[in-house]
């Protein structure tokens, strides 16, 4: 956008001019020009001036004449008209050498050549350039404004961008994933094939350099940072190059406006579609034509059959659990992740902080496949945490096959939760699926049965480990789930092997059988039972485990 030297010797005023040194500089930006009559201009001259002189101030001076080319350049200025002919026969021979080795172009200019005319020409070709560059910016602000006032998506933003640069368009979140792309005629692409999972890596990677080339421009407004624009292809010339960025600083306000609106619309609709969702984990909505109008209302779609999860990080600090359930669920750690996970385009997921857990629905998989999904995600979810050694619990339960079946499935996957807490010292991710029996404990109406049942059993041990400050009961619980193993309990508990079959005695000796057998099966059904209670206890605190 900027006039050029090459730009200057269109002019008219400039027909008979001719490019003498310096050719390799006529891309140099001319800003302005200033007529030279002292010899101290130097201290004068503003960069990018295009500097006319006849060279009297420096006739006679060989020295003034010997550092005139390479101060001009130490002052950044554009290049040099020399007419020659009146003060001086002709331009020094070491003038244009020193031009050309430093690439400062010298026009040599005619006799007839008025210098004022030349100037002033300078000034209207540079001012008609700023003016044209306000036009273009003007010409894309009104451009997209008009969309914005009239309420249009972010596809018709990204195309008309498009179609105003010539060229492929992306809006990036983010995270580097594309959110959505315009070809240079304005037409529509797919987000998941425009930028796949391995580019929307190498743009991340590449996120600085990227930067710097103006490649990739940031969407921001204020502290808040939406995503990017981004342009693969850059124009050879670089007035065009001046006119892209003009054209992108323009739209990247604009989109930012587009997505603070958005934003502050979607955090309206979330909290009142939340309401809606916890209403429909409690079960307190009955009538299938009430939940199919708020269904509609919040722009919401669920695909049955579908399992709930809970996610669930055990600390102790409220202001901690409350700072993690903000990071996953504004973060898009979930929702973002699993379409790729799934190779679904999906943007029905939604996840809802409800009774201190993040309760997650609208994943439509088997509960096996989503805690595939969740074991692969738990190194994120640490990180979110900030802190070592954190336990976070995923629960998931069986799939529900309508909306009227959500409550349950809350229920199950926050049953899976509490049990799994119970059972595991680490961080877990288990499904309803497994812990079948707690589905039939759990409707037990008499919670007294259940512990009378416990203590008749295994009660022995519970005591023992109360008095004690031991942890045998835990050594039970991997003695079950590895058949009766000493090898593999040891294994799988990382303890010396002799330790394990020195607990087995001891538990044995507390009268616990521990062959395969009806009265054993008991036992796990008993420790099973206890699980469940101590997993409930907070609830329930009449019964001491």
């Amino acid at each position: 956008m900027p006039a050029t030297i090459g730009d200057m010797l269109e002019l008219p005023s400039f027909a008979n001019a001719k490019i003498v040194a310096g050719r390799d500089g006529l891309h140099r930006v001319v800003d302005s020009a200033a007529l030279m009559e002292v010899p101290d201009i130097f201290s004068f001259l503003q960069p990018n001036t295009m500097l006319l002189t006849t060279l009297f101030p420096f006739v006679n001076n060989e020295s003034l004449l010997e550092e005139f080319i390479p101060r001009l350049l130490e002052c950044s200025t554009a290049g040099v008209c020399i007419k020659p002919h009146r003060y001086i026969d002709a331009i020094p021979r070491h003038m244009l050498e020193q031009a050309d080795e430093l690439g400062l172009p010298v026009i040599e200019l005619p006799p007839e050549a008025n210098l004022s005319t030349m100037a002033n020409d300078i000034l209207s070709r540079s001012l008609d350039e700023y003016i044209a560059q306000m036009q273009y910016r003007n010409n894309v602000h009104v451009s997209l404004t008009e969309l914005l006032l009239k309420e249009s998506g972010l596809d018709e933003l990204t195309e008309r961008l498009a179609k105003l640069l010539c060229r492929n368009v992306f809006i990036l979140g983010k995270d580097m994933s594309c959110v959505c792309a315009a070809n240079s005629d304005g037409l529509t692409l797919d987000p998941m094939q425009s930028i796949t999972d391995d580019k929307a890596e190498e743009l991340r990677h590449n996120k600085r350099l990227l930067l710097a080339d103006r490649h990739l421009y940031p969407i921001v407004a204020g502290k808040h940072r939406f995503g990017y624009i981004y342009t693969p292809s850059r124009p050879e010339r670089e007035r065009d190059c001046e006119n892209l960025d003009i054209a992108i600083e323009q739209a990247g306000m604009l989109f930012a406006s587009f997505f603070l609106k958005k934003e502050a619309v979607a955090k309206n609709q979330k909290n009142f579609r939340d309401v809606f969702i916890r209403d429909l984990l409690k079960g307190a909505l009955t009538s299938p034509f009430e939940i199919s109008n708020k269904m509609v209302a919040f722009s919401m779609q669920l695909d049955f059959p579908q399992p709930v999860a809970c996610i669930k990080l055990f600390d102790n600090s409220e202001t901690a659990r409350e700072k993690f359930y903000d990071l996953v669920i504004n973060s898009g750690i979930v929702d973002g992740k699993y379409p790729r996970f799934t190779n679904q385009h999906s943007k029905h997921i939604y996840l809802v902080y409800y009774d201190d857990l993040i309760t997650v629905v609208g994943c439509s998989c088997s509960p096996e496949k989503l805690a595939t999904f969740f074991l692969e995600l738990l190194p994120d979810l640490f990180e979110l945490t900030h802190a070592r050694n954190v336990k976070i619990g995923i629960g998931i339960s069986d799939q529900c096959a309508s909306v009227g079946d959500l409550s349950t499935a809350y229920r199950q996957a926050k049953t899976t939760l509490e049990t799994g807490a119970a059972l595991n010292k680490q961080s877990f991710v288990d499904t309803y699926a497994q812990r079948r029996l707690f589905s039939i404990i759990e409707h037990v109406d008499d919670r007294r049965i259940l512990e009378q049942f416990v203590m008749s059993k295994i009660g022995a041990v519970i005591d023992y480990d109360r008095e004690n400050g031991t942890d045998l009961m835990e050594t039970l619980g991997l003695l079950i789930d590895g058949e009766l193993n000493y090898k593999t309990v040891a294994e799988r508990s990382f303890v010396h092997y002799n330790t394990v079959r020195y607990r087995a005695t001891k538990i044995k000796q507390l009268g616990i059988p521990l062959t395969p057998g009806r009265d054993f099966a008991e036992v796990v059904v008993a420790h099973d039972c206890w699980i469940w209670l101590k997993a409930s206890e907070a609830q329930h605190e009449s019964f001491v485990l």
